[in-house]
């Protein structure tokens, strides 16, 4: 019988863009492996995951969050006490993955994921779900697992001190183009940090502010 992957948020969005529908007989005997401990050597670098599942060779390659991104978000969350646990890998944040999704249009959960394994599979073989399943472990017992793999922090044997400055880096697999750099809305700061506390007219001045910064970005240039 199969069961939802994963547990923490993180864990259970990821567990849905590897495995979107677990009641495939692929997932189910894909859960049922990772079960019976066929998944072993579970590595996590920048920017890849590479394990074995039975005898197949399987790597999870996407492309990692933007350096300056994370540095912003890193620097907003500092002493926001769960925000910062969760920029640390400390806990799994729906709050984290909301600020980098809508805020910064850089998901924590990418978009684009590259999958391969040494059956030759097509899509989401057994051994690839057995993979997620792990790695949806992975996640629930240490949440800096995602970030490591994302380039957010380090990975376990490496010597960075932070995410690595070379924001095209790649591990594995090719993977599809990354979409054009974004800025994020113009009126995401406001939104993000509150009222005012002011007001303008009635109305607040964050309001005020933030329907004028919308006006500007319609504003043909």
């Amino acid at each position: 019988m199969s069961s939802r992957i994963g547990r923490g948020p993180w864990a259970r969005a990821l567990g849905a863009t590897l495995v979107p529908d677990d009641a495939t007989p692929e997932a189910i005997r894909g859960e049922e492996l990772w079960r019976r401990g066929a998944v072993e050597e579970l590595r996590i670098e920048r920017g890849q995951i590479s394990t074995r599942a039975e005898e197949c060779a399987v790597t999870i390659t996407a492309p990692t969050i933007r350096p300056r991104v994370w540095d912003a978000v890193a620097s907003y969350s500092r002493n926001r006490g769960p925000l910062a646990e969760a920029v640390r890998g400390d806990l799994q944040s729906a709050q984290l993955a909301h600020l980098l999704d809508q805020d910064w249009e850089d998901p924590l959960i990418p978009e684009h994921v590259v999958t391969s394994c040494g059956c030759d599979g097509a899509g989401s073989c057994v051994h690839v779900v057995a993979a997620a399943y792990a790695l949806a472990a992975a996640v629930d017992a240490d949440p800096g697992v995602l970030l490591r793999w994302r380039g957010a922090l380090p990975s376990a044997d490496s010597d960075e001190e932070g995410a690595a400055s070379n924001e095209d880096a790649w591990r594995g697999a090719p993977v599809p183009s990354s979409a054009p750099e974004l800025r994020g809305r113009a009126e995401s700061v406001i939104k993000r940090l509150g009222p005012a506390g002011v007001r303008a007219g009635g109305t607040d001045l964050a309001d005020v502010l933030s329907t004028a910064y919308e006006a500007f970005a319609r504003k043909p240039t």
